[in-house]
């Protein structure tokens, strides 16, 4: 294929390189094991879909690789507390970048590992209350001060209400 055609028929970049060059495929009678093939390869969507096909029918393979990872077991104290730091250091890269809808998944994640700490729900309730989200972030402040009963933020932020939460 010349690189007139392959520009017009290839999806524009950041779409999905990883998606299409580095397709995450079953890994055969490896039990509920699945892998990415980490060689740069070229398919085309009918291709991946043949290679998908058999272990789509016994539900082994991913529907696409859009889906999360999720661990098989809870990891050694160690790592829960790396995992902990991680899910919040991404959650704040992503609100810094103006991605609001990461941040917030992985503030999620962080209180879900850990729900008593207090930036976590600080940040959760500011963001929500600036993506116009009031009654999420009225949500988040009385989870907020379930967790921490003392807290004069959790506190304020629950006296004001669902529909006068004030974002920074």
């Amino acid at each position: 294929m010349n690189g007139t055609a392959l520009s017009a028929s290839h999806p524009k970049p950041n779409e999905d390189c990883i998606g299409c060059h580095m397709a995450r495929l079953p890994a055969g009678r490896g039990g509920h094991t699945i892998f990415t093939d980490h060689r740069i390869a070229i398919y085309t969507q009918r291709e991946l879909a043949a290679l998908r096909a058999p272990s789509l029918l016994n539900g082994s393979a991913p529907a696409s690789n859009d889906d999360e990872p999720i661990p098989w077991h809870d990891p050694p104290s160690q790592f829960a507390q790396r995992n902990l730091r991680l899910a919040y250091d991404i959650a704040l890269a992503a609100a810094n970048a103006g991605d609001s809808k990461n941040a917030i998944k992985y503030l999620q994640k962080t209180l879900q590992l850990d729900p008593f700490l207090v930036a976590p729900y600080q940040d959760l309730a500011r963001l929500y209350a600036a993506d116009h989200q009031l009654a999420l972030a009225h949500r988040t402040y009385v989870r907020f001060l379930k967790a921490f009963p003392e807290s004069i933020e959790a506190k304020r932020g629950v006296g004001r209400g669902a529909g006068a939460v004030s974002h920074p």
